[in-house]
Protein backbone atom coordinates (compact mmCIF):
# COMPACT_ATOMS: atom_id res chain seq x y z
CA UNK A 1 0.00 0.00 0.00
CA UNK A 2 1.41 3.55 -0.60
CA UNK A 3 2.55 5.26 1.74
CA UNK A 4 0.39 8.32 1.97
CA UNK A 5 -2.55 5.91 2.50
CA UNK A 6 -0.52 3.91 5.33
CA UNK A 7 -0.23 7.26 6.91
CA UNK A 8 -4.07 8.24 6.45
CA UNK A 9 -5.13 5.37 8.03
CA UNK A 10 -2.85 5.37 11.10
CA UNK A 11 -4.33 9.30 11.25
CA UNK A 12 -7.59 8.24 10.85
CA UNK A 13 -7.75 5.71 13.43
CA UNK A 14 -6.23 7.59 16.28
CA UNK A 15 -3.22 4.98 16.41
CA UNK A 16 -5.80 2.84 17.96
CA UNK A 17 -3.44 -0.45 17.59
CA UNK A 18 -6.21 -2.48 17.62
CA UNK A 19 -8.09 -0.97 14.81
CA UNK A 20 -4.79 -0.47 12.59
CA UNK A 21 -4.41 -4.13 13.09
CA UNK A 22 -7.63 -5.11 11.99
CA UNK A 23 -8.11 -3.04 9.34
CA UNK A 24 -4.51 -4.61 7.66
CA UNK A 25 -6.26 -7.88 8.32
CA UNK A 26 -9.32 -6.24 6.37
CA UNK A 27 -7.27 -5.21 3.65
CA UNK A 28 -5.19 -8.37 3.25
CA UNK A 29 -8.44 -10.53 3.05
CA UNK A 30 -9.62 -7.92 0.08
CA UNK A 31 -6.65 -9.41 -2.39
CA UNK A 32 -8.10 -7.59 -5.81
CA UNK A 33 -8.88 -4.42 -3.94
CA UNK A 34 -8.57 -1.60 -6.02
CA UNK A 35 -6.65 1.90 -5.31
CA UNK A 36 -10.43 3.47 -5.39
CA UNK A 37 -11.44 1.05 -2.86
CA UNK A 38 -9.10 1.34 -0.67
CA UNK A 39 -9.88 5.30 -1.45
CA UNK A 40 -13.27 4.89 -0.48
CA UNK A 41 -12.56 2.52 2.97
CA UNK A 42 -10.43 5.56 4.13
CA UNK A 43 -13.23 7.63 3.57
CA UNK A 44 -15.57 5.54 5.56
CA UNK A 45 -13.53 5.12 8.58
CA UNK A 46 -12.90 9.29 8.20
CA UNK A 47 -16.71 9.53 8.64
CA UNK A 48 -16.76 7.22 11.74
CA UNK A 49 -14.14 4.63 12.88
CA UNK A 50 -16.76 2.31 13.53
CA UNK A 51 -17.28 2.03 10.30
CA UNK A 52 -14.38 -0.52 9.47
CA UNK A 53 -16.49 -3.21 11.13
CA UNK A 54 -19.94 -2.74 8.55
CA UNK A 55 -16.86 -3.27 5.77
CA UNK A 56 -15.97 -6.87 7.96
CA UNK A 57 -19.73 -8.03 8.16
CA UNK A 58 -20.00 -6.64 4.41
CA UNK A 59 -17.56 -8.88 3.20
CA UNK A 60 -18.08 -11.93 4.99
CA UNK A 61 -21.80 -11.83 4.00
CA UNK A 62 -20.48 -12.49 0.92
CA UNK A 63 -19.93 -16.70 1.66
CA UNK A 64 -23.84 -16.52 1.84
CA UNK A 65 -24.68 -19.95 3.59
CA UNK A 66 -21.58 -20.00 5.73
CA UNK A 67 -22.67 -16.41 6.85
CA UNK A 68 -26.18 -17.73 7.02
CA UNK A 69 -25.80 -20.77 9.05
CA UNK A 70 -22.35 -20.31 10.88
CA UNK A 71 -20.97 -16.47 10.74
CA UNK A 72 -23.46 -14.72 11.89
CA UNK A 73 -24.94 -17.53 14.86
CA UNK A 74 -21.60 -17.10 16.12
CA UNK A 75 -21.13 -13.67 16.74
CA UNK A 76 -24.69 -14.06 18.04
CA UNK A 77 -23.52 -16.50 20.25
CA UNK A 78 -19.91 -14.51 21.41
CA UNK A 79 -22.57 -11.32 21.72
CA UNK A 80 -24.45 -13.30 24.68
CA UNK A 81 -22.35 -15.66 26.21
CA UNK A 82 -21.53 -14.62 29.72
CA UNK A 83 -17.73 -15.78 29.19
CA UNK A 84 -15.19 -17.33 26.48
CA UNK A 85 -16.05 -20.61 25.06
CA UNK A 86 -14.69 -23.29 23.85
CA UNK A 87 -15.15 -24.73 19.98
CA UNK A 88 -17.22 -27.55 20.96
CA UNK A 89 -19.63 -25.79 23.21
CA UNK A 90 -20.07 -23.08 20.30
CA UNK A 91 -20.63 -26.39 18.05
CA UNK A 92 -23.39 -27.57 20.39
CA UNK A 93 -24.93 -24.65 20.86
CA UNK A 94 -25.52 -23.81 17.11
CA UNK A 95 -26.63 -27.55 16.67
CA UNK A 96 -29.42 -26.83 19.55
CA UNK A 97 -32.31 -25.62 17.09
CA UNK A 98 -30.88 -25.77 13.58
CA UNK A 99 -32.67 -27.48 11.21
CA UNK A 100 -29.47 -28.70 9.54
CA UNK A 101 -26.78 -29.72 11.64
CA UNK A 102 -23.50 -27.88 11.56
CA UNK A 103 -20.43 -29.92 11.06
CA UNK A 104 -16.87 -29.45 12.02
CA UNK A 105 -15.07 -28.63 9.12
CA UNK A 106 -18.10 -25.45 8.27
CA UNK A 107 -17.41 -24.27 12.40
CA UNK A 108 -14.01 -23.99 11.14
CA UNK A 109 -14.18 -22.28 7.82
CA UNK A 110 -16.42 -19.83 9.97
CA UNK A 111 -14.17 -19.55 12.39
CA UNK A 112 -10.93 -18.89 10.56
CA UNK A 113 -13.08 -16.16 8.30
CA UNK A 114 -13.89 -14.00 11.26
CA UNK A 115 -10.43 -14.15 11.51
CA UNK A 116 -9.45 -10.83 14.25
CA UNK A 117 -13.26 -10.19 15.20
CA UNK A 118 -12.75 -12.76 17.12
CA UNK A 119 -9.39 -13.76 19.83
CA UNK A 120 -8.77 -16.89 21.18
CA UNK A 121 -7.27 -17.63 24.89
CA UNK A 122 -4.80 -19.42 26.24
CA UNK A 123 -7.38 -22.24 26.95
CA UNK A 124 -8.60 -22.08 23.46
CA UNK A 125 -11.88 -20.70 24.08
CA UNK A 126 -13.44 -17.67 21.76
CA UNK A 127 -14.67 -14.45 22.38
CA UNK A 128 -15.01 -11.21 20.64
CA UNK A 129 -12.34 -9.13 20.16
CA UNK A 130 -13.40 -5.85 21.71
CA UNK A 131 -15.97 -4.24 23.70
CA UNK A 132 -16.05 -1.69 20.76
CA UNK A 133 -17.60 -4.84 18.46
CA UNK A 134 -19.74 -6.11 20.75
CA UNK A 135 -20.99 -2.40 21.35
CA UNK A 136 -21.01 -2.44 17.35
CA UNK A 137 -23.30 -5.36 16.64
CA UNK A 138 -25.84 -4.66 19.40
CA UNK A 139 -28.75 -2.39 19.00
CA UNK A 140 -28.87 1.26 20.32
CA UNK A 141 -32.45 2.63 20.92
CA UNK A 142 -30.77 6.11 22.26
CA UNK A 143 -28.98 5.91 19.00
CA UNK A 144 -31.73 5.19 16.06
CA UNK A 145 -29.22 5.44 12.88
CA UNK A 146 -26.60 3.38 14.15
CA UNK A 147 -25.65 0.21 12.71
CA UNK A 148 -25.98 -2.75 14.20
CA UNK A 149 -26.32 -6.58 13.83
CA UNK A 150 -28.82 -7.65 16.15
CA UNK A 151 -31.75 -6.01 17.66
CA UNK A 152 -32.95 -6.13 21.16
CA UNK A 153 -35.25 -9.15 19.70
CA UNK A 154 -32.47 -11.03 18.66
CA UNK A 155 -30.36 -11.04 21.81
CA UNK A 156 -33.24 -12.18 23.98
CA UNK A 157 -33.24 -15.28 21.26
CA UNK A 158 -30.08 -16.11 22.24
CA UNK A 159 -30.05 -15.86 25.70
CA UNK A 160 -32.77 -18.55 25.19
CA UNK A 161 -30.67 -20.61 23.32
CA UNK A 162 -28.17 -20.78 26.69
CA UNK A 163 -31.19 -20.88 28.94
CA UNK A 164 -32.02 -23.96 26.65
CA UNK A 165 -28.19 -25.47 26.47
CA UNK A 166 -28.11 -24.78 30.54
CA UNK A 167 -31.42 -26.78 30.79
CA UNK A 168 -30.52 -29.78 28.91
CA UNK A 169 -30.74 -33.13 31.06
CA UNK A 170 -32.89 -30.94 33.66
CA UNK A 171 -31.22 -28.38 36.03
CA UNK A 172 -30.96 -31.25 38.84
CA UNK A 173 -28.22 -32.72 37.07
CA UNK A 174 -26.07 -29.70 36.56
CA UNK A 175 -24.87 -29.99 40.12
CA UNK A 176 -23.64 -33.41 39.31
CA UNK A 177 -19.93 -33.88 38.75
CA UNK A 178 -19.04 -35.60 34.64
CA UNK A 179 -16.24 -37.43 33.80
CA UNK A 180 -16.81 -35.92 30.07
CA UNK A 181 -14.53 -32.65 29.61
CA UNK A 182 -17.00 -31.01 27.28
CA UNK A 183 -20.27 -31.69 29.33
CA UNK A 184 -18.33 -30.74 32.83
CA UNK A 185 -17.72 -27.91 30.91
CA UNK A 186 -21.53 -26.87 30.16
CA UNK A 187 -22.67 -27.90 33.69
CA UNK A 188 -20.03 -25.48 35.11
CA UNK A 189 -21.33 -23.25 32.91
CA UNK A 190 -24.75 -23.35 33.86
CA UNK A 191 -23.96 -23.33 37.95
CA UNK A 192 -22.42 -20.18 37.01
CA UNK A 193 -24.88 -18.17 34.25
CA UNK A 194 -28.27 -20.16 34.19
CA UNK A 195 -30.54 -16.98 35.76
CA UNK A 196 -28.33 -14.88 33.74
CA UNK A 197 -29.81 -15.35 30.59
CA UNK A 198 -33.18 -16.36 32.10
CA UNK A 199 -32.79 -12.37 33.12
CA UNK A 200 -31.41 -11.35 29.50
CA UNK A 201 -34.06 -13.48 28.03
CA UNK A 202 -36.45 -11.55 29.60
CA UNK A 203 -38.17 -15.05 30.68
CA UNK A 204 -39.06 -13.64 34.19
CA UNK A 205 -41.80 -15.83 35.09
CA UNK A 206 -39.38 -18.60 34.80
CA UNK A 207 -36.81 -16.73 36.55
CA UNK A 208 -39.40 -16.40 39.33
CA UNK A 209 -40.42 -19.89 39.46
CA UNK A 210 -36.37 -21.00 39.84
CA UNK A 211 -35.80 -18.70 42.35
CA UNK A 212 -38.99 -19.36 44.12
CA UNK A 213 -38.72 -23.02 44.12
CA UNK A 214 -35.53 -23.01 45.53
CA UNK A 215 -33.82 -26.22 44.87
CA UNK A 216 -31.17 -24.22 42.21
CA UNK A 217 -30.62 -21.56 45.33
CA UNK A 218 -30.08 -24.42 47.54
CA UNK A 219 -27.78 -26.02 45.29
CA UNK A 220 -25.27 -22.95 44.11
CA UNK A 221 -25.28 -22.13 48.02
CA UNK A 222 -23.85 -25.76 48.20
CA UNK A 223 -21.56 -25.30 45.01
CA UNK A 224 -20.14 -22.16 46.63
CA UNK A 225 -20.22 -21.60 49.66
CA UNK A 226 -19.51 -17.59 49.56
CA UNK A 227 -23.05 -17.21 48.60
CA UNK A 228 -21.91 -14.53 46.16
CA UNK A 229 -23.16 -16.15 43.32
CA UNK A 230 -26.73 -17.02 44.53
CA UNK A 231 -26.76 -13.30 45.85
CA UNK A 232 -25.99 -11.69 42.44
CA UNK A 233 -28.83 -13.96 41.03
CA UNK A 234 -31.41 -12.77 43.83
CA UNK A 235 -30.46 -9.64 42.68
CA UNK A 236 -31.15 -10.21 39.07
CA UNK A 237 -34.70 -11.31 40.98
CA UNK A 238 -35.17 -8.42 42.50
CA UNK A 239 -34.24 -5.90 39.32
CA UNK A 240 -36.92 -7.97 37.15
CA UNK A 241 -39.69 -7.52 40.17
CA UNK A 242 -38.93 -3.57 40.25
CA UNK A 243 -38.89 -3.68 36.55
CA UNK A 244 -40.43 0.26 35.62
CA UNK A 245 -42.07 -1.88 32.31
CA UNK A 246 -44.56 -3.30 34.84
CA UNK A 247 -47.99 -1.53 34.62
CA UNK A 248 -49.51 -0.67 37.93
CA UNK A 249 -51.35 -3.76 38.96
CA UNK A 250 -48.53 -5.95 37.47
CA UNK A 251 -46.02 -3.87 39.79
CA UNK A 252 -48.41 -4.20 43.13
CA UNK A 253 -48.53 -7.83 41.90
CA UNK A 254 -44.84 -8.55 41.79
CA UNK A 255 -44.10 -6.45 44.65
CA UNK A 256 -43.90 -10.14 46.95
CA UNK A 257 -41.58 -11.14 44.70
CA UNK A 258 -39.06 -8.00 45.19
CA UNK A 259 -39.98 -8.28 48.97
CA UNK A 260 -38.84 -12.35 49.32
CA UNK A 261 -35.64 -11.86 47.34
CA UNK A 262 -34.90 -8.68 48.91
CA UNK A 263 -35.41 -10.38 52.02
CA UNK A 264 -33.36 -13.75 51.24
CA UNK A 265 -30.66 -11.17 50.04
CA UNK A 266 -30.42 -9.57 53.22
CA UNK A 267 -30.47 -12.73 55.25
CA UNK A 268 -27.75 -14.32 52.92
CA UNK A 269 -25.41 -10.68 53.72
CA UNK A 270 -26.43 -11.09 57.29
CA UNK A 271 -25.21 -14.74 57.67
CA UNK A 272 -21.63 -13.16 55.70
CA UNK A 273 -21.76 -10.75 58.73
CA UNK A 274 -21.43 -13.33 61.24
CA UNK A 275 -18.11 -14.39 60.08
CA UNK A 276 -15.56 -13.78 62.41
CA UNK A 277 -12.38 -11.95 61.46
CA UNK A 278 -10.61 -14.31 62.53
CA UNK A 279 -12.42 -16.93 59.70
CA UNK A 280 -11.18 -14.49 57.04
CA UNK A 281 -7.40 -14.34 58.17
CA UNK A 282 -7.79 -18.41 58.30
CA UNK A 283 -9.32 -18.43 54.43
CA UNK A 284 -6.92 -16.56 53.00
CA UNK A 285 -3.63 -18.53 55.36
CA UNK A 286 -5.16 -21.79 53.89
CA UNK A 287 -5.31 -20.14 50.33
CA UNK A 288 -8.92 -19.82 49.92
CA UNK A 289 -9.10 -16.36 49.00
CA UNK A 290 -12.01 -17.15 46.19
CA UNK A 291 -14.14 -17.54 48.96
CA UNK A 292 -12.95 -14.91 51.17
CA UNK A 293 -13.22 -12.57 48.53
CA UNK A 294 -16.90 -14.14 47.70
CA UNK A 295 -18.21 -13.54 51.64
CA UNK A 296 -16.61 -10.17 51.48
CA UNK A 297 -18.52 -9.13 48.77
CA UNK A 298 -21.62 -9.91 51.04
CA UNK A 299 -20.63 -7.62 53.91
CA UNK A 300 -23.27 -4.74 54.91
CA UNK A 301 -20.91 -3.22 57.01
CA UNK A 302 -18.58 -0.67 54.24
CA UNK A 303 -16.08 -0.71 57.25
CA UNK A 304 -15.21 -4.11 57.72
CA UNK A 305 -15.88 -4.69 54.15
CA UNK A 306 -13.43 -2.73 53.34
CA UNK A 307 -10.86 -4.40 56.35
CA UNK A 308 -11.49 -7.46 54.78
CA UNK A 309 -10.55 -6.00 51.07
CA UNK A 310 -6.72 -4.78 52.58
CA UNK A 311 -6.74 -8.04 54.34
CA UNK A 312 -6.90 -10.30 50.91
CA UNK A 313 -5.11 -7.46 48.91
CA UNK A 314 -2.19 -7.34 51.13
CA UNK A 315 -2.06 -10.85 51.06
CA UNK A 316 -2.40 -11.27 47.54
CA UNK A 317 0.57 -8.63 47.12
CA UNK A 318 3.06 -10.97 48.82
CA UNK A 319 2.35 -13.40 46.32
CA UNK A 320 4.94 -13.51 42.93
CA UNK A 321 2.71 -13.26 39.46
CA UNK A 322 -0.56 -11.78 41.61
CA UNK A 323 0.26 -8.13 42.24
CA UNK A 324 -2.31 -7.09 39.30
CA UNK A 325 -5.36 -8.96 41.32
CA UNK A 326 -3.51 -7.12 44.48
CA UNK A 327 -3.71 -3.65 43.48
CA UNK A 328 -7.58 -4.34 41.65
CA UNK A 329 -8.40 -5.16 45.16
CA UNK A 330 -6.53 -2.51 46.76
CA UNK A 331 -9.12 -0.15 44.38
CA UNK A 332 -11.45 -1.69 45.26
CA UNK A 333 -11.25 -1.15 49.24
CA UNK A 334 -10.94 2.32 48.14
CA UNK A 335 -13.67 2.46 46.71
CA UNK A 336 -15.92 0.46 49.69
CA UNK A 337 -14.26 3.44 51.77
CA UNK A 338 -15.53 6.01 50.25
CA UNK A 339 -19.13 4.36 51.44
CA UNK A 340 -17.65 4.73 55.02
CA UNK A 341 -20.56 7.30 56.49
CA UNK A 342 -18.45 7.63 60.00
CA UNK A 343 -15.54 10.06 59.00
CA UNK A 344 -13.73 8.68 62.09
CA UNK A 345 -13.92 4.92 60.50
CA UNK A 346 -13.12 6.33 57.49
CA UNK A 347 -10.56 7.90 58.15
CA UNK A 348 -9.22 4.92 60.25
CA UNK A 349 -9.90 2.65 57.06
CA UNK A 350 -7.90 4.54 55.08
CA UNK A 351 -5.01 4.32 57.45
CA UNK A 352 -5.30 0.34 57.51
CA UNK A 353 -5.13 0.75 53.76
CA UNK A 354 -2.50 3.01 53.21
CA UNK A 355 -0.35 0.68 55.80
CA UNK A 356 -1.14 -1.68 53.36
CA UNK A 357 0.05 -0.43 50.37
CA UNK A 358 2.99 0.43 51.85
CA UNK A 359 3.76 -2.82 52.59
CA UNK A 360 3.42 -3.87 49.00
CA UNK A 361 5.97 -1.25 48.25
CA UNK A 362 3.23 1.01 46.80
CA UNK A 363 4.80 4.24 47.73
CA UNK A 364 2.70 6.94 45.97
CA UNK A 365 -0.41 5.33 46.15
CA UNK A 366 0.52 5.02 50.15
CA UNK A 367 0.82 8.62 50.24
CA UNK A 368 -1.84 9.74 48.67
CA UNK A 369 -4.08 7.47 50.62
CA UNK A 370 -2.74 8.93 53.82
CA UNK A 371 -3.48 12.36 52.73
CA UNK A 372 -6.94 11.90 51.94
CA UNK A 373 -7.12 10.46 55.22
CA UNK A 374 -5.62 13.37 56.65
CA UNK A 375 -8.67 15.61 54.86
CA UNK A 376 -11.08 13.38 56.75
CA UNK A 377 -10.12 13.53 60.37
CA UNK A 378 -10.97 17.17 60.10
CA UNK A 379 -14.19 16.56 58.96
CA UNK A 380 -17.53 16.58 61.65
CA UNK A 381 -18.90 13.21 61.73
CA UNK A 382 -23.09 12.86 61.14
CA UNK A 383 -25.54 10.00 60.45
CA UNK A 384 -29.13 10.22 59.63
CA UNK A 385 -32.36 7.35 59.74
CA UNK A 386 -34.34 8.68 56.76
CA UNK A 387 -36.81 5.55 57.53
CA UNK A 388 -39.97 6.88 59.69
CA UNK A 389 -39.70 10.43 56.64
CA UNK A 390 -39.74 7.75 53.81
CA UNK A 391 -42.74 6.41 56.00
CA UNK A 392 -44.44 9.41 56.14
CA UNK A 393 -43.75 10.14 52.64
CA UNK A 394 -45.14 6.97 51.79
CA UNK A 395 -48.59 7.62 53.51
CA UNK A 396 -48.80 11.22 51.85
CA UNK A 397 -48.56 9.62 48.44
CA UNK A 398 -51.14 7.06 49.40
CA UNK A 399 -53.22 9.54 50.61
CA UNK A 400 -53.07 11.80 47.14
CA UNK A 401 -53.65 8.23 45.23
CA UNK A 402 -50.39 8.51 43.63
CA UNK A 403 -49.70 4.74 43.70
CA UNK A 404 -47.36 4.68 40.54
CA UNK A 405 -45.11 7.16 42.60
CA UNK A 406 -45.89 4.84 45.58
CA UNK A 407 -44.58 2.07 43.95
CA UNK A 408 -41.58 3.48 42.74
CA UNK A 409 -40.79 4.97 46.28
CA UNK A 410 -40.90 1.72 47.74
CA UNK A 411 -39.17 0.08 44.95
CA UNK A 412 -36.06 2.23 45.24
CA UNK A 413 -36.11 1.42 48.82
CA UNK A 414 -36.53 -1.93 49.20
CA UNK A 415 -33.72 -2.05 46.28
CA UNK A 416 -31.21 -0.31 48.40
CA UNK A 417 -31.78 -2.75 51.45
CA UNK A 418 -28.29 -4.65 52.48
CA UNK A 419 -29.20 -6.56 55.62
CA UNK A 420 -32.38 -7.91 57.21
CA UNK A 421 -32.73 -4.98 60.06
CA UNK A 422 -32.87 -2.37 57.11
CA UNK A 423 -35.25 -4.39 54.92
CA UNK A 424 -37.43 -4.95 57.98
CA UNK A 425 -37.08 -0.82 58.77
CA UNK A 426 -38.28 -0.10 54.89
CA UNK A 427 -41.30 -2.64 55.19
CA UNK A 428 -43.74 0.13 56.44
CA UNK A 429 -43.05 2.20 53.07
CA UNK A 430 -45.35 -0.49 51.62
CA UNK A 431 -48.09 -0.32 54.12
CA UNK A 432 -50.29 2.88 52.13
CA UNK A 433 -50.64 -0.05 49.12
CA UNK A 434 -52.80 -2.14 51.29
CA UNK A 435 -56.70 -0.16 51.13
CA UNK A 436 -55.14 -0.69 46.79
CA UNK A 437 -54.35 -4.33 46.85
CA UNK A 438 -55.61 -6.12 49.80
CA UNK A 439 -53.79 -9.13 49.62
CA UNK A 440 -50.58 -7.97 49.29
CA UNK A 441 -50.08 -7.69 53.25
CA UNK A 442 -50.65 -11.47 53.33
CA UNK A 443 -48.45 -11.89 50.78
CA UNK A 444 -45.48 -10.09 52.11
CA UNK A 445 -46.16 -11.74 55.69
CA UNK A 446 -46.39 -14.99 53.55
CA UNK A 447 -42.55 -13.59 52.46
CA UNK A 448 -41.13 -14.55 56.20
CA UNK A 449 -42.05 -17.93 55.97
CA UNK A 450 -40.87 -18.93 52.66
CA UNK A 451 -37.09 -16.91 53.25
CA UNK A 452 -37.58 -18.76 57.06
CA UNK A 453 -37.86 -22.05 55.35
CA UNK A 454 -35.21 -21.47 53.00
CA UNK A 455 -32.70 -20.45 55.34
CA UNK A 456 -33.73 -23.41 57.50
CA UNK A 457 -32.50 -25.85 54.91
Amino acid sequence: MERNLVDRFYETLEKNALYLDLVAKELAARRQITHEEVEEIVRQISEDPENLFSLSIERLSWQRDLWREVIKPVLGLLLATSEPLSRLSLKHLLNLAATTQIDGEQLDRGLASLGGLVVVDDRQRYSLFHLKFRDYLRQDTQRPQKRYLFDLEDEQAWHRRFAAWCEQGGLARIWEESVDAIEQGRRRYARQHYLTHLYQAGDWSKLFRVLDEGAYGRAKIADDPSMRAYALDLDLGRKAAASPDWSLPEAIAHLPHLWRYTLLRCGLASRADNYPQEAFELMVLLGDETKALGLADLLTDPARKAAIFTLIAGHLAEQPGREREAQQLFVRAERVIGLIRDEWHQAEALVQLATALAQAQQWQEAQRVRQEAERVIGLIPYERDQAEALGQLAAALAQQNEYSRLIQLVQRQWLRATHREEALQLLPVAFGLFPRAPELGRALSDAFNWVDRFLQG
